[in-house]
């Protein structure tokens, strides 16, 4: 069902491209670092408690991955939200705007330095717990364009940067997910490109990088917004590189 669905959605974007061009930009701000604290490390706390909300997901390649910032684009809200580190992806009815409202999410990275020589792959990961029921469960990542406005923690639907092309296409659909790592997370399945088991991009050359994930198909139904917290959402493994939790030493 989902291929037959992607498919469609393939030809009436226009996507094209196997290997997209990934472009670098800019972000500054602030996060809740009591409540997660992206990028490469691994949170001490992960040691004793490997399933919390967050420690990154247990990758069976036993590469690192590096975890984002999520910052939420609400487009009936004019103002920033402060990020919580939750991914939303989706579209409701705005009882404000009366139509129906698309809700997205900026992942920001903070990209480690001298990773120039590897391949990245994108990974999408959710917890128990986490709201996956969207109602197609097929998700675009988005680069954006390279001239324009950069975003930052304070980014909103109003003055986010545009959308340049599909890079990677994935699915939240538990049945299709690839496995459920050994701290009890899942790692989902991309249907196109460089993600999940398949494909690969050349990691970023360091400093600060960012994506745009938001629901493939526009809907009719009402309030079926993914919803994903702490450490999973959309994360980047670094392959042929070690993982960076506590007990891998």
């Amino acid at each position: 069902m989902f291929y037959t669905l992607f498919s469609l959605f393939v030809l009436v974007s226009g996507v094209t491209n196997a290997l997209p061009q990934f472009d670098q930009s800019a972000w500054s701000g602030s996060h809740d670092a009591d409540v997660f604290t992206p990028g490469i490390i691994v949170d001490p706390r992960c040691a004793a408690s490997p399933s919390n909300n967050v420690c990154p997901a247990k990758l069976q390649s036993g590469n690192a991955l590096v975890t984002a910032t999520h910052i939420n684009i609400n487009e009936d809200m004019s103002v920033a939200k402060p990020s919580k580190n939750i991914i939303r992806a989706g579209w409701s009815l705005s009882q404000s705007l009366g139509a129906l409202t698309e809700e997205s999410t900026i992942a920001l990275f903070d990209f480690p330095h001298g990773m120039e020589s590897k391949q990245c792959r994108f990974q999408f990961v959710s917890d128990d717990g986490d709201r996956l029921d969207g109602i197609s469960d097929v998700y675009n990542i988005w680069s954006f364009r390279k001239w324009g406005p950069k975003p930052t923690a304070m980014t909103t639907f109003w003055n986010k940067p545009q959308r340049d092309q599909v890079v990677a296409t994935f699915t939240t659909y538990l049945k299709d997910s690839l496995y459920k790592t050994t701290n009890e997370k899942y790692v989902h399945r991309f249907f196109f490109g460089p993600g999940g088991e398949e494909g690969s991009f050349p990691c970023p050359s360091g400093g600060q990088v960012a994506w745009e994930v938001a629901s493939a198909i526009k809907t009719n139904a009402i309030d079926r917004i993914m919803n994903i917290g702490g450490a999973s959402g959309l994360g980047i493994e670094i392959l042929g590189m070690d993982s960076r939790w506590p007990m891998q030493k």
